[in-house]
């Protein structure tokens, strides 16, 4: 029997076979013998990768473009924000790579925590100006009081 025929099928052993759905495989019409071709073991890596993704608590492909589109940076943006390498992204959202526990729960913070996200885009030099509109500090001098000269912050 063909090596990714068994894993595939010891892989919907250990998942729920609802989140295998999509795998491919190939009948031979004559002998009936079960094969997977080289287009249908990437497509089915890709699946199973999500699967492990679900499996693990990860952001699934489908479910990093949706946080990246939300947060409206480009793939190109979001390696610049978040990390992993020019081409992360696009790896990560066509399934070919998984990414990180940590890479997963930065993208995750930087969705829930809006000034994280601006202190991201801002280390990655996405940001123009200081967070936009937050005041700076003005120092007013108090008239001295006991010879003590105060600062007021406001």
């Amino acid at each position: 029997m063909n090596v990714v025929l068994q894993i595939l099928k010891c892989a919907s052993n250990l998942m729920n076979f609802n989140e295998m759905a999509g795998v491919e495989h190939s009948v031979c019409r004559e002998c009936g013998d079960e094969v997977i071709f080289a287009e249908q073991i990437k497509r089915n890596d890709c699946i199973l990768r999500d699967a492990w993704r679900k499996i693990d608590g990860l952001l699934t492909a489908q479910e990093i473009v949706d946080l990246r589109n939300k947060l409206g940076l480009t793939q190109q943006d979001a390696a610049k924000v978040f990390g992993g390498g020019v081409n992360a992204f696009s790896k990560y959202e066509r399934s070919e790579v998984i990414q990180s526990v940590a890479m997963d729960k930065l993208m995750r913070a930087a969705l829930e925590f809006p000034s994280l996200f601006l202190w991201l885009k801002q280390q990655a030099g996405l940001l123009t100006s200081d967070y936009g509109s937050v005041k700076p500090l003005v120092r007013k001098k108090l008239p001295e009081t006991d010879g003590i000269s105060s600062l007021n912050y406001g």
